[in-house]
């Protein structure tokens, strides 16, 4: 079944997803895909979704935040984060991201050209690192150029001024 995700019936999305149950009237929708506009929910979340006429009476979400929402507040996560990754190719590659590898998901966002670096989304287990992400996409596509973008590398958080704080009088 399809599900629409929104935010205030902007930023929309659509994309398969599988129902796990029902939730005092509203459906229990378990994401088959990885949204783009959406940190969280992302592939295998589940959310509560109501019919909606705005969206021909299909069922949709409507996330309360721009962006995503807090992993706290979905009605089940799926054990996955979302990652996005640019990539630049040097050089020819079809196939998987992660041969042998199924449980990282992902969805190409945006193809690379000559004048532009590709984006791909991935819905990745808890438990991997993106650290370690990084170091599989390098060391399996070595013609490619790969820059991590979310979530931030820890290098480029730290690199941010911190706020100050006003002294305590004493």
């Amino acid at each position: 079944m399809k599900l629409f995700i929104h935010h205030h019936y902007d930023y929309v999305e659509s994309g398969p997803a599988k129902a796990v149950g029902t939730l005092r009237g509203k459906k229990l929708l378990q994401l088959q895909f990885i949204p783009f506009e959406y940190a969280t929910p992302t592939y295998g979340d589940v959310v509560a979704a109501s019919k909606d006429d705005e969206f021909n009476n299909h069922w949709a979400f409507e996330c309360p935040q721009r962006g995503g929402m807090p992993v706290s507040k979905l009605h089940a996560h799926g054990g996955r984060y979302a990652m996005i990754v640019q990539f630049v190719r040097r050089g020819s590659h079809t196939g998987p991201w992660f041969p042998g590898r199924h449980d990282i998901m992902s969805s190409l966002a945006r193809m690379a050209t000559r004048s532009a670096p590709g984006l791909v989304y991935f819905a990745v287990p808890d438990k991997v690192r993106p650290t370690e992400i990084m170091r599989l996409l390098g060391e399996g596509h070595p013609e490619f150029q790969f820059a991590q973008i979310h979530p931030r590398p820890k290098a480029a958080r730290a690199s941010r001024p911190k706020a100050s704080r006003p002294r305590a009088r004493r």
